[in-house]
């Protein structure tokens, strides 16, 4: 039978250690070469709609899979499909809504756990939306003792999301009157904009800080300026999907200050495959562009929690015919 989780289901069984783990040993399998990862792909319709497909593998977890969604002015709708790497069956069927946001809140902590120079005390925070929560969520599991400074251009709406996020997660999150007043003293600042021009400048980021940089996932996207890029020790989730999607990087590419083929992946970081900070005032920037093994390890890990409980039936009529 394959089981089905919604978002109420998934929100039951998810916790940030089980999606900060999760995310890590993706990662590590990657670069073990014990995880297969195939980079977004994209339809865009003239109805102004658009799918997207992330898929991949876990060897050791004995799972693939892959993580559909389609995005509209109606909004985004996420599903991810466990299928057994043995017999090819479908095994699961998650509503991903929360899992997405969570997986990549994640990404960001265990990349700031592997780059930055020290445990941060300050974390600048430019976006105040969906996918900025589970940066917030994530990154205060993990420091619980920083303070979070965030800044929006839509000053009212976002000391709102800030006074929600206080709230819900106990954390210290001010809102400040500018993106250098969030930058100017952090020492881990987050992008998570979408952003086609640059969102701050390089000299706003002090020695040794560490950026995570979440919104440029297009080509046409750009969120940390060339003169920071040049110079800051650059690591990507997957060199083929930064080819495809890193915008930070494209102009460095082109003008000869970077090349794909030699992109450090935070997988290998973590498994001492490549260094990554060599001195403590050096600036290192994770760019996130989103793997579907993230995906797939993190709704497998759920997916258990969720057996243990005894959650999960078939998936409801609605789903099916596509209404989700």
């Amino acid at each position: 039978m394959v089981c089905w989780l919604d978002e109420a289901a998934v929100l039951e069984c998810i916790t940030p250690d089980l999606v900060i783990g999760a995310v890590e040993q993706a990662f590590r399998a990657l670069a073990r070469q014990r995880a297969i990862n195939i980079p977004r792909e994209r339809v865009r319709l003239p109805t102004g709609v658009a799918q997207h497909i992330l898929q991949g593998a876990l060897l050791d977890e004995g799972v693939m899979g892959y993580k559909a969604y389609t995005s509209s002015r109606y909004g985004n709708r996420f599903a991810v499909f466990l299928f057994d790497a043995k017999t090819g069956a479908l095994g699961a069927i998650l509503e991903a809504n929360a899992l997405g946001q969570w997986r990549t809140g994640a990404a960001s902590a265990v990349a700031t756990r592997a780059l930055a120079a020290s445990e941060p005390s300050v974390i600048g925070l430019l976006g105040a939306g969906w996918q900025a929560a589970g940066q917030v969520r994530l990154l205060h599991h993990m420091y619980p003792n920083a303070e979070f400074r965030v800044f929006s251009r839509k000053m009212e709406a976002c000391a709102v999301w800030c006074e929600a996020q206080q709230k819900e997660l106990r954390a210290a999150i001010t809102v400040v009157e500018s993106a250098e007043a969030a930058f100017s003293e952090a020492d881990v600042c987050i992008t998570a904009t979408t952003s086609v021009t640059p969102v701050f400048q390089a000299d706003w980021i002090k020695a040794g800080g560490h950026i995570n940089a979440v919104g440029a996932n297009a080509l046409n996207r750009c969120e940390v300026p060339e003169a920071l890029m040049r110079k800051a020790v650059c690591v990507v989730d997957q060199r083929e999907t930064a080819q495809r999607e890193c915008g930070d990087l494209l102009a460095l590419v082109e003008k000869g200050h970077r090349n794909w083929s030699l992109l450090t992946e935070l997988g290998e970081v973590l498994e001492g495959l490549r260094p990554a900070r060599t001195e403590a005032d050096q600036v290192t920037v994770f760019e996130s562009q989103g793997l579907g093994i993230l995906d797939i390890a993190v709704a497998h890990a759920v997916c258990e929690v969720a057996r243990a409980k005894g959650l999960g039936g078939q998936p409801p009529n609605h789903f099916l015919e596509g209404s989700m």
